[in-house]
């Protein structure tokens, strides 16, 4: 039986949030509270779908790959609407899911209704999946997550970040609706862990993407418009308040680690800002954790590149994968790739203009790096995922990087819908892919041995 609760959420008034400083101070705490919707296991029976379709990936190269879809995630619906699946995210056998109700940030001052859900899937054999949990939202919407496996509560910390509908009551002072949502995962019973439920207000309109670093959160606002009210902050992962922040970026897009350089000792990370003359910029910032709650990290940013990308930004997110890296080392000139909608992927290169095109195959919203196979793959907003040989791609003489070895095909059946919009993917525990497909729901996916 459904049980509908409503939780306090911790949220810290933030009294600095202009553009021309990078001081965080914060007043004395501010209640609100948060309508959710957790369900009964009985709740979630028969929307998981076991499956056992193959099909191959093959063209100019010298290997075959063969892929089978293991299980389908129906998508979830609150109040009637069909909700889309905006971000994945797995940690260790759990994978996560976010949907939201509207595709994209929503114009600051707006009275749209937002809707979100959180939902649990478990790996719980070879090619078997467990739908285990789902909390609902009915006032808020997620675009990212993140997760952290605590040990020491036997709680998976998963972190959502997106917008709060400014109808539901929650309007703080510089608040337009940006929030991180901490929601724990009791991985030994198999549930979220209710009382769990934490919330922090960001200033800006919506928090777009969301890293974990030096034993902290790292955190991207904008408006999706390329407005001027962009922000990066540092945020502990008790959502305590807000450690740091830098706001010189205009719309911030997506935030990423470098594969080869992050820890929770320290941390090398990397933001997308765009402006709204379609100008993309890349930063980096360096943070190492001191011990306690601090970090080194002084708010400040370092340019990378930038270059100017044309299309009209339409609030669809972009993204950022670390796809290659020679000699064990990341490099943004070819490592750091750059998903820009409407006109495929980018290296995020090095300097003024050094952004620069590298496959445009039509809309591609993120992309996902396999290591051990040595492939990218390319989540087109169209036409699913193209399957790219990147470097050390053992393919054969005649494949080149970015050569194109084959695309995933849709499955078949009339319980299948007929939508493949891939939204966001993620590969896990080698073999393993999951695609977020917007209101056509989850695919869970292995690939076979070669």
């Amino acid at each position: 039986m459904k049980k509908i609760t409503l939780f306090a959420a911790a949220a810290l008034f933030l009294a600095s949030c202009n553009r021309d400083t990078t001081d965080v101070s914060t007043t004395a705490p501010a209640e609100s509270r948060t309508n959710v919707v957790h369900f009964e296991q009985s709740d979630l029976d028969g929307m998981l779908i076991p499956m056992s379709q193959s099909f191959n990936v093959s063209s100019k190269a010298a290997v075959q790959l063969n892929y089978t879809y293991r299980a389908y995630a129906e998508p979830v619906t609150i109040a009637g609407h069909t909700m889309a699946a905006s971000a994945i995210y797995a940690e260790g056998d759990m994978v996560f899911v976010t949907w939201h109700s509207v595709s994209g940030p929503v114009p600051a001052g707006a009275s749209t209704s937002l809707a979100g859900s959180i939902c649990a899937y478990k790996q719980s054999g070879i090619g078997q999946y467990t739908f285990t949990d789902r909390i609902d939202f009915t006032d808020a919407d997620y675009h990212e997550i993140t997760a952290h496996t605590n040990s020491t509560t036997g709680h998976i910390e998963v972190f959502a970040v997106g917008q709060r509908a400014m109808t539901s009551g929650y309007l703080l002072a510089g608040h337009n609706g940006a929030v991180v949502t901490r929601v724990d995962y009791d991985y030994i019973n198999d549930e979220f862990w209710e009382p769990g439920v934490k919330e922090l207000p960001l200033p800006g309109v919506s928090a777009n993407d969301i890293e974990a670093g030096a034993s902290h959160l790292y955190i991207v606002t904008g408006d999706g418009l390329g407005g001027s009210d962009g922000g990066v902050y540092e945020i502990d992962r008790s959502l305590a308040q807000v450690k740091k922040v830098d706001n010189s970026i205009n719309d911030g897009v997506a935030i990423i680690a470098d594969v080869t350089n992050t820890s929770v000792s320290g941390s090398s990370m990397y933001v997308l800002d765009r402006d709204a003359s379609d100008k993309y910029s890349v930063y980096q910032f360096s943070t190492t954790y001191g011990g306690g709650s601090s970090t080194s990290w002084s708010s400040t940013m370092n340019f990378v590149s930038d270059g100017t990308i044309s299309s009209s930004i339409d609030r669809e997110r972009s993204d950022m994968t670390w796809a290659q890296w020679r000699g064990g080392a990341s490099d943004p000139q070819d490592s750091l790739i750059i998903s820009a909608g409407l006109n495929g992927i980018y290296r995020a290169g090095i300097g003024a203009n050094g952004i620069t095109s590298v496959k445009d195959l039509g809309p591609c919203l993120s992309t996902t790096f396999d290591p051990g196979l040595s492939v990218l793959y390319y989540a087109d907003g169209d036409d699913g995922v193209y399957v790219l040989a990147m470097d050390n791609f053992e393919g054969g003489a005649l494949i080149n990087t970015y050569d194109i070895i084959g695309q995933f095909v849709p499955p078949t059946g009339g319980v299948f819908p007929s939508d493949f919009l891939v939204k966001e993917m993620t590969v896990y525990q080698t073999r393993n892919i999951a695609l977020a497909t917007g209101t056509a729901g989850v695919y869970f996916m292995q690939r076979d041995k070669n």
